[in-house]
Order: C-alpha cells, then sequence, then structure tokens
C-alpha cells in the first residue's frame, strides 16, 4: 500500500509540475503588452489565453518591401484560417509613427488584427529578427513552425518566379490535422529589426 501511494504521488507531481510548467510558460506570453492599431485608434491590449488551436504572429515593417509584397498572401491565409488560427500583424519597437503604420495597413489593406511591441518584449521572448517573419504557436506556447513565409525569396534581393514551398501553409494544415510537421524552421529573408 505504501509503494502505491508513493507511485501515485510521484506521478501526480510529475502531472502537477508539467501543468504548472505550462501554464507559467503561457503566463509569460499573456504578460505582453501590446498596442493595438485600428484606422482611427491605439489602443492598450494585453494577449489573453487563445481560444482558437494556432496563434501566428507576423512580423512587418511599413517600409519594408517584402513585408509590403507579403501582405496579399498573408490577407489571403488569414481568410482562409482565421476560424482556427489567431493572427496578430506586428511592428517592433518605436521606429514608426501610428499615422505610417495606419498609412501602411489602409494602402495594403491588411485584414487582420495589427498591434505594435513598442518595448520589443514580445519580439526578443519569441526571437523575432527580420521583417516579414511569423511565429506559429500552439496553445501551450510550443513553436509549431518559425521562419519565412513561402520560398519565394531565396536571398537578399533574389526571388524566384513562382513559389514552390508553402512554409506556413504547410505547417498550419499539418497541424489542424493531427500530423507532423515536416518543416519547423527556415530561415526569413528581409529587412532586420530595428535596435530601438
Amino acid at each position: 500500500m505504501w509503494k502505491f501511494n508513493l507511485i501515485f504521488l510521484s506521478a501526480f507531481t510529475i502531472i502537477q509540475s508539467q501543468y504548472v510548467s505550462a501554464q507559467a510558460k503561457y503566463s509569460a506570453l499573456s504578460s505582453f503588452e501590446l498596442i493595438k492599431v485600428t484606422d482611427n485608434d491605439s489602443v492598450s491590449f494585453h494577449l489573453t489565453s487563445p481560444e482558437k488551436p494556432l496563434t501566428l504572429f507576423i512580423f512587418l515593417s511599413p517600409e519594408c518591401p517584402l513585408s509590403k509584397n507579403y501582405t496579399l498572401t498573408l490577407n489571403n491565409l488569414f481568410q482562409q484560417y482565421d476560424q482556427q488560427v489567431q493572427f496578430y500583424g506586428c511592428v517592433s519597437g518605436k521606429g514608426f509613427s501610428y499615422d505610417e503604420i495606419r498609412s501602411f495597413l489602409s494602402t495594403y489593406k491588411i485584414l487582420f488584427p495589427f498591434f505594435v511591441d513598442e518595448n520589443k518584449k514580445l519580439t526578443n521572448y519569441i526571437s523575432a529578427t527580420v521583417t516579414p517573419q511569423v511565429m506559429l504557436l500552439d496553445k501551450n506556447d510550443e513553436m509549431i513552425y518559425k521562419g519565412a513565409i513561402d520560398d519565394w525569396v531565396q536571398d537578399l534581393g533574389k526571388q524566384k518566379l513562382n513559389v514552390s514551398k508553402h512554409y506556413l501553409q504547410d505547417a498550419i494544415e499539418a497541424f489542424l490535422h493531427h500530423k507532423p510537421v515536416a518543416i519547423k524552421e527556415t530561415k526569413a529573408y528581409g529587412c532586420f529589426i530595428n535596435d530601438y
């Protein structure tokens, strides 16, 4: 009886510590404050527990040519996966005014919610370094995919005529269909995120 209780207690302790660990990980993510940018306002916003299976952070820059070029692709993905994926478009740092960001959103008709990570706390936490770059996480804050949206960009200033690998979309599809994600990380090419 004593052995059984010890085994049960050990198993419970392991399960409890794993649960606490998962909660602590997500609470770190949910503690970040971003600024939500709309057509005529900018309001503080705290990340909350995800209601959808996946959360996608999309780091963009209003002056980055590749960020501009990918807005159509990203809008299409948003329209296709909005029910299963929580989208967060994100500008990192204080390098752009809210008017510049609003102009970017309006010009490129960005459909998904858009935020500013002024203090770069979220940016540093998930190690975003360039724009455009995406990070796809599950409900436990586990990284499912990180990197480029697809294989259109081969290097700075070097693009393919046609996209042949849809890294982000493939990762979303695999996860939603309970299959292994074949490619979990790629190199994202683009404009470096400023240090301020």
